[in-house]
């Protein structure tokens, strides 16, 4: 019974750490210009919110050459989601959420482009 009694402010001390961590997705700022590299890698990702704020789309660059581009995907609840393929095969992908109107993240598939991997990148609004 001690261990229990032990056990139950470990874990709602936990249970509040992860709330924590985990922050809601925020909406991004109306044609703002987002940017954020893979760390170590010389490969960068632009996030063009779109006027309305409900929109955006996205260039991949690999040692400053843009390699990829995704057309107009939706931005719905400050997270946002869109692939590019060529027939059946993914070519790259992204899926992400803004934190706040300055800040977001986004994970980055490159099934085809630069080497092949990667990475999670930190987006910071530019302009």
């Amino acid at each position: 019974m001690k261990t229990l009694a032990r056990l139950i402010p470990a874990a709602a001390a936990l249970a509040v750490a992860s709330a924590a961590f985990a922050a809601p997705a925020a909406a991004p700022k109306k044609n703002g210009l987002y940017s954020g590299s893979i760390p170590g890698q010389e490969k960068r990702l632009e996030l063009h919110v779109s006027p309305d704020g409900r929109s955006a789309t996205a260039a991949m660059f690999c040692f400053d050459t843009k390699v990829g581009s995704l057309r107009r995907f939706p931005i719905a609840g400050g997270a946002f989601k869109a692939s590019k393929k060529t027939g059946s095969m993914l070519v790259w992908a992204i899926s992400g959420k803004f934190t706040s109107t300055t800040k977001g993240r986004a994970s980055i598939a490159l099934h085809a482009l630069c080497d092949g991997k990667g990475g999670l990148v930190t987006l910071t609004l530019r302009s």
